[in-house]
């Protein structure tokens, strides 16, 4: 039975915090082992979730993984994407499962 392991981190909503998320989602894909050209299309399926959430408040990045899944949910309760379905589009080829609402981005990547 694996035990489940969480992260979180918080920043402000804008380009210049970006990196953030970023930075945060493929730091911890790589401690947990995943091949690095996976990684870069976990970099940026988080890139274009966080530039879709960008604006206003604060954007959470909340990291759970165990040894079969790594998911990253992405949110900001003061945005709201005006077209998911264009974001779920973007990102759906980069990673296991995407979901996006108004104002978060769901991301699962099998380990």
């Amino acid at each position: 039975m694996s035990v489940a392991q969480h992260a979180r981190v918080s920043f402000p909503a804008t380009e210049t915090f970006a990196r953030l998320g970023r930075v945060t989602a493929s730091g911890i894909a790589l401690r947990l082992g995943i091949e690095i050209g996976r990684v870069e299309q976990l970099r940026t399926a988080v890139n274009a979730a966080v530039a879709a959430l960008e604006g206003e408040g604060t954007i959470e990045l909340h990291a759970d993984w165990n040894d079969d899944t790594f998911e990253l949910e992405i949110s900001n309760a003061q945005a709201m994407i005006q077209v998911p379905q264009q974001l779920i589009d973007e990102i759906s080829p980069l990673v296991t499962d995407v979901d996006a609402t108004n104002d978060s981005v769901h991301l699962t990547l099998d380990r």
